[in-house]
């Protein structure tokens, strides 16, 4: 096994379909685009974690950090899934969406998944920064509050 998940990985565990990212024409496209989060979060995972636990060949190690990096995949995709629902009117949301807010407690629950397992492995300075911003934001919360800026 690998640390790095494929995007079919991915894709089965959140049951993403191509029609949730209008940026996707098909399931091609989405899986390069998942593939593309995949790399951005198992960057963010490494930067986290020694370089021990990194290049570990203990297959428990192993596994937690590739599904740490499933966990934390979701979570952004579970967002960006969020924000293009938020940009529809209800009435033209495509059928094939659910609520808002029952994504972002999907979201929620992926990003608290991997930040548990980050957690025993996090030797950064702003341990489990980059996952913690999920759990704290709704979707009636502003880009602003959600990337913790403040005017």
């Amino acid at each position: 096994m690998d640390i790095k998940p494929t995007a079919d990985e991915c894709i089965a565990e959140g049951q993403l379909k191509y029609e949730y990212f209008p940026t996707c024409s098909d399931d091609t496209a989405m899986t390069a685009f998942v593939q593309s989060r995949i790399d951005s979060c198992a960057v963010k995972v490494k930067r986290q974690v020694s370089t021990t636990d990194w290049a570990s060949t203990d297959e428990d190690v192993i596994q937690e950090l590739h599904d740490c990096i499933v966990f934390y995949t979701l979570a952004r995709l579970w967002q960006n899934i969020i924000n293009v629902m938020l940009a529809y009117d209800d009435e033209s949301l495509p059928p094939e969406f659910v609520d808002p807010a029952q994504c972002a407690v999907t979201r929620d629950y992926y990003s608290g998944e991997a930040a548990s397992i980050l957690v025993r492995y996090d030797t950064s300075a702003n341990k489990g920064a980059f996952i913690g911003a999920f759990g704290s934001c709704g979707i009636e919360d502003t880009d602003e509050s959600i990337l913790g800026l403040t005017y």
